[in-house]
């Protein structure tokens, strides 16, 4: 109001001048006389524009940014086809417009949380990135089994055995990754009837997805034990032994100059009758003294293919005995300590089933009649 006031005043002003001016000269028509005429018009005109500057200038300012933000807004604003896009991944929403990397980096940080109230996990491995499957079997030295020698799917007594193992069952190749290289194994089901689906079954349910230490290497390597104790833990029941069927006893420690374990089997580590649970042995150098009547000390397998020797060879086994104790990986799991006491320990970092060979179905394959050309 007062702006208004003020501007009704001068233009009441600027109209007296003019009259005054009149009187003044007698003339209306001169040109100095319109001169004045247009500057009083002028002055009237930028008053006025004053005016609503001052009255209007706050919402104008306001509509002025209200326009900006609404543009910023809209900018903002999911597309049609980002709403299209979002999706669910892992138990995990995305959101629209959220990309792939930020789903992956939700999950890590929930896994680092559990694994924050389990143990005191080492903090690179709580962000460890895990290996994926099809990436690892595809560097593993085999990846069918119908790649493999007859000689290997069924041995027999003299080429690397002291007996001719059981024969038959089911036969499962197993890809494993580690620290140095990957390598392979060949599970056979009718050496370790209750020992090959139990491993089966710590596979199946992702037992072997996280970081298992190798912590005590000699000519055999002894592991099992996870980096994270929550996994240790939920595998730590024992299974039944499996029957023996290497000859027992120091007069068979050597038959016909072949060790009792070949290099490269794979067996399960224990402590007495029936205590074979998460832990196994894989013979790095034939080895006369294992398999001489401890109960839990039946083959499961062996590496295959033909890298075989090369990847026992390169498996770190420096720290002997004095690697990480039993006690300190169960109940602690993999610290920042034991990566700096140990720090040429190998680690296997995954492993998986890539092939399988039911011997029942083979069996009925067999069995089925060849029709008649005709």
């Amino acid at each position: 109001m007062v702006a208004v006031a003020v501007a009704a005043a001068s233009v009441s002003t600027g109209r007296q001048l003019q009259q005054k001016h009149r009187r003044r000269s007698g003339c209306t028509d001169d040109r100095r006389t319109a001169k004045r005429r247009a500057s009083s018009l002028l002055l009237s005109w930028i008053v006025w524009l004053m005016v609503i500057v001052v009255v209007g200038g706050g919402g104008l300012t306001t509509s002025i940014l209200c326009w900006i933000q609404g543009n910023r807004t809209v900018s903002d604003e999911p597309s049609s086809s980002d709403i299209a896009s979002t999706s669910t991944t892992n138990g995990t929403t995305r959101s629209p417009g959220t990309t792939a990397t930020t789903t992956k980096t939700i999950k890590t940080t929930t896994t680092t949380h559990d694994e924050n109230q389990n143990n005191n996990h080492f903090e690179d491995n709580k962000h460890e990135t895990l290996v994926p499957a099809a990436a690892a079997a595809a560097v593993c030295p085999v990846l069918s089994i119908s790649d493999l020698s007859d000689d290997i799917l069924n041995p027999t007594k003299g080429s690397r055995w002291v007996v001719t193992p059981p024969q038959g069952g089911d036969l499962y190749l197993m890809c494993c990754q580690s620290t140095k290289v990957p390598f392979s194994i060949l599970l056979h089901s009718a050496w370790a009837p209750i020992g090959v689906p139990h491993l089966l079954d710590m596979l199946s349910q992702g037992y072997w997805s996280h970081e298992i230490p190798l912590f005590r290497c000699t000519d055999a390597c002894q592991f099992g034990l996870s980096s994270n104790t929550t996994w240790t833990k939920r595998f730590d029941d024992s299974i039944p032994d499996d029957p023996l069927w290497l000859p027992t006893g120091p007069e068979h420690r050597l038959i016909d100059g072949l060790a009792r374990y070949p290099k490269g089997v794979l067996t399960h580590a224990g402590g007495g009758p029936n205590t074979r649970s998460n832990q196994f042995v894989l013979t790095l150098k034939s080895n006369k003294f294992m398999g001489g009547g401890s109960p839990w000390e039946v083959p499961l397998g062996e590496v295959v293919g033909r890298k075989s020797d090369t990847v026992l060879d390169n498996l770190y086994n420096g720290y002997g005995e004095k690697g990480p104790s039993q006690s300190l990986l169960r109940n602690r799991g993999v610290t920042k300590d034991v990566k700096e006491q140990w720090p040429l320990m190998d680690y296997i970092q995954m492993c998986e089933v890539v092939d399988s060979r039911v011997a029942s179905q083979q069996q009925q394959q067999q069995q089925q009649p060849i029709g008649k050309r005709y």
